[in-house]
């Protein structure tokens, strides 16, 4: 009698002892969810952390773009207040031809009006608006 107790228990384990698909497939459902939540999140801080680096990246050109032009006047060329291309700056007011180009890889615009700078990134969308749309613009840009 004992013989067939410890066999219905042994039988009983055995059949517990794996998962079925259906388990495995709700395991890899959740997983899926939390990894797209996650994906989700650090996707939308990627795209904060371009904008933000843009930003800091069109500052630090327009500032270039400042110390050049009083560089400029101080040399006896009142004339050039702003240079032609943004290359004239490399190295001497910005370490690199990189230091010129925004999050995405596009060269920043730039233009002079007097005494006004403006320097811009096409933004996320990367098309020209101009400074507006979603371009990402210097304080010399606002109000035009």
């Amino acid at each position: 009698m004992m013989k067939g107790r410890n066999m219905v228990a042994a039988g009983s384990k055995a059949s517990q002892a794996g998962m079925t698909l259906i388990e495995i497939m709700v395991v890899v459902m959740i997983m899926g969810l939390i990894m797209s939540a996650v994906g989700y999140s650090v996707f939308r801080w990627y795209r904060s952390a371009q904008k933000k680096t843009s930003r800091a990246t069109v500052d630090t050109v327009v500032k270039a773009i400042w110390k050049w032009s009083q560089d400029e006047a101080e040399n006896g060329d009142s004339d050039r207040t702003c240079p032609e291309k943004l290359d004239v700056l490399v190295p001497e007011y910005i370490k690199s031809k990189r230091s010129i180009k925004d999050a995405w890889g596009k060269r920043l615009k730039f233009r002079c009006d007097g005494d006004r700078i403006c320097v811009y990134s096409l933004g996320p969308n990367k098309k020209d608006d101009g400074g507006g749309g979603d371009d990402i613009v210097s304080e010399g840009c606002k109000g035009e």
